[in-house]
């Protein structure tokens, strides 16, 4: 009888061992286990630097944020809109940082905003709030005093609702926590400091996308420094003062397929002389192949290249509007979504960076590129240029910017098959 058993008991961990050995799922969960996301390239970039997420940190003389964002092309590569869904990819990865950052800044916002409001009311803060970074400051100057002023307004109205005199200092303190804490309050702070961030720009970028997969993914890594809050305020306010750092390297004339590839977006990079530019890359596909149809795809690229750079200022644009924070808390209050109210004050914005009237934006570089996850697809590319000097020759010529001719590249060489597409760093 005990040998039965233990034939038995063989047998069967033989059959499990088979079993596990023929099950493709845990084969695939290793796999899938095992591969880095860009999302984590990025992270671990951020590591390797030393760095920290969401904080100021000083890197030399110079405090800068830094942010991941990631997103996924909901086009495979086979896909004729595979270009276009990899570029609303990349302004996917962009708004996926700066919610993170929101979120993140969301209880510190309100603990200083509760604070203020205590402190005005004559309650005691028991515990000293600490002092912000500069940079953290100036990136929440548009927004903050209106959520101050809006609070201070809705516990008004409240202490004379339930007729409560300020002297009450227990009930007043209930009010102010019940303000500060509340869903709708908390909603208007991280939408109010998504839509407030301006100057970002796609530092570093990471693609995951080969030829025959189903679905890429890729990842941006986000900065924000002083340097580029002053940039996107010049963009709106014309100034006479150069921003100048260290000096880098000259800006090609003439990107190559993979620079472009990897740059879509804003970017920051200082010349020889160490003047800051902005450059920002669209790509667009033509329907068809012809002329017509390929001048059109450059002048798409050409207005979103544009408007990448009016929207780097957007968000100072988007301070101009004095009612934008109770607008935002009254949406909240009548139950609008979240997504419908973003979507709606960056349309707003576009609108009115459009009637902005920036000077000095230039096509700097033009032509074809292909991805290597799918050659087919011939897509036209437009580097657009922006710069403190750039601007005051526009004003000093008081003429409208006159474009560049469009320069063909007639045979573009397709990129490694089979890569990742990795960015250089930009500058700050």
């Amino acid at each position: 009888m005990v040998n039965f058993l233990v034939i038995l008991l063989i047998l069967f961990t033989t059959k499990l061992a088979v079993s596990e050995e023929n099950d493709p799922y845990a084969e695939i969960a290793d796999i899938i286990a095992s591969k880095k996301t860009p999302l984590d390239e990025c992270n671990d970039y951020v590591t390797q630097k030393g760095w920290e997420q969401f904080v100021p940190i000083s890197v030399g003389n110079k405090k800068i944020l830094v942010i991941c964002g990631s997103s996924t092309i909901n086009e495979p590569p086979s896909s004729k809109n595979f270009l276009s869904s990899r570029g609303i990819a990349f302004d996917s990865a962009i708004l996926d940082a700066q919610k993170s950052y929101s979120e993140f800044r969301s209880n510190k916002i309100s603990e200083k905003i509760s604070y203020k409001l205590r402190e005005g009311f004559g309650i005691e803060n028991k515990d000293p709030i600490t002092k912000e970074d500069e940079l953290t400051t100036e990136i929440e100057e548009n927004f903050f005093d209106k959520l101050f002023q809006l609070a201070n307004l809705e516990i008004e109205k409240k202490l004379k609702e339930n007729e409560i005199v300020d002297e009450d200092k227990e009930n007043v303190l209930d009010e102010i926590n019940d303000i500060s804490q509340s869903e709708v309050f908390t909603k208007t702070i991280n939408t109010s400091t998504n839509i407030s961030i301006n100057g970002l720009q796609s530092f570093k970028v990471w693609e995951d996308c080969n030829e025959g997969e189903k679905q890429c993914r890729l990842a941006i890594l986000v900065v924000r420094t002083a340097e580029q809050g002053f940039l996107a305020k010049s963009l709106i306010k014309p100034t006479s003062s150069f921003l100048r750092g260290e000096p880098s390297r000259a800006i090609p004339e003439k990107f190559t397929p993979k620079q472009i590839l990897a740059n879509v977006g804003t970017r920051i990079k200082r010349d020889e002389n160490g003047d800051y530019h902005i450059l920002a890359t669209s790509i667009s596909l033509p329907k068809t192949e012809t002329g017509q149809s390929e001048k059109i795809a450059y002048e798409k690229a050409k207005t979103d290249a544009f408007g990448m750079i009016r929207r780097f200022a957007g968000a100072q644009i988007q301070s101009k509007t004095e009612k934008t924070v109770e607008q935002i808390f009254n949406e909240y209050k009548n139950g609008e979504n979240e997504n419908e109210i973003i979507d709606k004050f960056k349309q707003e914005t576009e609108s009115l960076s459009k009637s902005a009237k920036i000077k000095g934006i230039k096509i700097h570089d033009s032509g074809s590129v292909i991805h290597p996850a799918n050659k087919n697809l011939i897509a036209k590319y437009i580097v657009a240029k922006w710069s403190i000097g750039s601007q005051n020759q526009a004003t000093k010529n008081n003429m409208e910017i006159k474009k560049r001719g469009t320069t063909s590249i007639k045979k573009t060489e397709p990129i490694q098959q089979g890569t990742q597409i990795q960015s250089e760093e930009a500058d700050f």
